[in-house]
């Protein structure tokens, strides 16, 4: 028996596990793959799903959208016990790309008690401009009167 699934993957992309292989026993219609962060116990899956007693198919999820690292579990008949684990699988943190080509950008602005902030991360290269003034290039955080 295995469970097999990438190494690893960008967060909010689809993320496949694959199992196969024979079981000592014949495969339990309630058996599940649950996909897991690494080190949580079996009781804390982030996602399951039954395996049908087949003996062999494919689980997808969305990938967390926490970077860190996670595995897939085959855990037996709807208990907390499993049987195999996948290798980790690496979920890496997806980053916002500003380019130069950007015509508008919304940012939603949060009020406090003295003032209101918006915040937006740009690449060295980015013209922002703010309420008709242009900020210097390269500039990270840019203050709209």
């Amino acid at each position: 028996m295995s469970v097999l699934a990438p190494m690893v993957v960008k967060a909010g992309s689809p993320l496949t596990a694959t199992w196969q292989g024979q079981l000592v026993q014949p495969p339990g219609a309630k058996d599940w793959l649950g996909l897991f962060r690494l080190g949580d116990p079996n009781t804390a899956p982030l996602a399951r799903a039954y395996t049908n007693g087949q003996l062999g198919g494919f689980f997808t999820v969305t990938a967390p959208l926490a970077s860190g690292r996670y595995e897939f579990r085959y855990l037996l008949e709807d208990s907390f016990t499993d049987l195999v684990r996948s290798g980790p699988v690496m979920v890496e943190a997806n980053q916002l790309d500003v380019s130069t080509r950007l015509k508008s950008l919304k940012i939603t602005r949060r009020k406090t008690n003295t003032s209101t902030q918006g915040f937006v991360t740009v690449n060295k290269d980015t013209v922002v401009t703010c309420n008709g003034n242009q900020a210097p290039p390269g500039a990270v955080t840019v203050t709209c009167p």
